[in-house]
């Protein structure tokens, strides 16, 4: 007969079926409402594309101005990077799981420095003593303290600047710059050597144990801030030459989505991040984490300050 041979596929069981039927002989599929289902599902699909491409480029666009920032230098002489908004994969593996924080911050460029420090307390406690050196044997009420002195400086006061530890989520999101690696320059531990000093380049004893002539060389463990490249977003020793302090109490991860995360309300030890200069490279990844008692002081434990305000 005229037409008997034009069929098409069953938008449902993908069996042939004559092009006028309109119910599927084989599974009882209603064409028509299988058709109109279909171009409404593709342009959801097209619709949340078009979104998350949107949202991608307000993202990079947020991030780019955030970039074109001139730095915030205060009054002695730490500088500040603004760090946009944003949303990012923090923890790796099991503990991996999506934190936003929904407001920008000015993080130092570089780790505290122990002039910067003897400026503000009128004291160094550091085993290596150099004026741009990383403070060190900091403990945690120390740097804590730190920062309330810095924000009561008149100059602080003035501009109604607040300096504080970075939460842990903070100073992650803040090392990975936008990165979902393994470090913020990519997975490749062999260039880690161009970022940071770690145990392979910064004259760990590699024979004898640590403590082999640890207090006869000290020049060769610690080195001055900022001798190494910066992440994307321009901050310095993010991997790498002294741990650093965080805000938080340190506890498991939340197992879901969080926003602005302060970390677990009560705990006996406090973060620190970023691997040190007597460790190897996989002590120094974007995710690595670690915790002590808040009294703990040690020759590979500083801390970077976060700056906010009030005004």
């Amino acid at each position: 007969t005229c037409g008997g041979s034009l069929r098409v596929t069953c938008l449902a069981c993908e069996i042939e079926i004559p092009v006028w039927d309109q119910v599927c002989g084989e599974c009882g599929g209603n064409q028509k409402e299988l058709l109109a289902a279909k171009i409404a599902e593709e342009k959801r699909l097209a619709d949340e594309e078009r979104i998350h491409e949107e949202e991608r480029l307000a993202i990079e666009q947020r991030l780019a101005a955030a970039m074109r920032e001139p730095l915030i230098t205060n009054s002695i002489g730490m500088q500040f990077k603004l760090i946009p908004a944003g949303t990012f994969q923090m923890g790796k593996g099991q503990e991996a799981h999506t934190a936003t924080l929904t407001q920008p911050f000015h993080l130092g460029v570089y780790a505290v420095t122990q002039d910067q420090y003897e400026k503000v307390t009128g004291a160094n406690p550091s085993n290596f003593k150099s004026p741009q050196e990383h403070v060190e044997v900091v403990c945690w009420d120390d740097a804590v303290e730190f920062c309330r002195k810095l924000s009561d400086l008149p100059a602080g006061k003035s501009t109604g600047s607040v300096y504080q530890l970075p939460t842990e989520a903070e100073w992650e999101y803040a090392c990975r710059a936008g990165t979902t690696t393994t470090y913020s320059f990519g997975d490749g531990e062999s260039s880690l050597r161009d970022y940071a000093w770690y145990r392979s380049n910064s004259a760990y004893p590699q024979s004898g144990g640590f403590w082999s002539g640890l207090f006869k060389e000290a020049s060769s463990y610690h080195h001055p801030v900022g001798e190494k490249k910066p992440n994307p977003w321009g901050l310095y020793d993010m991997h790498g030459n002294v741990w650093e302090w965080c805000q938080d109490w340190y506890g498991d991860y939340p197992s879901g989505s969080v926003t602005d995360p302060q970390g677990v309300k009560s705990g006996s030890y406090r973060v620190y991040r970023g691997g040190s200069w007597s460790l190897n490279s996989d002590g120094c990844r974007s995710a690595i984490r670690h915790r002590f008692t808040p009294g703990l002081r040690s020759t590979y434990l500083g801390f970077r300050v976060l700056r906010s305000s009030i005004k």
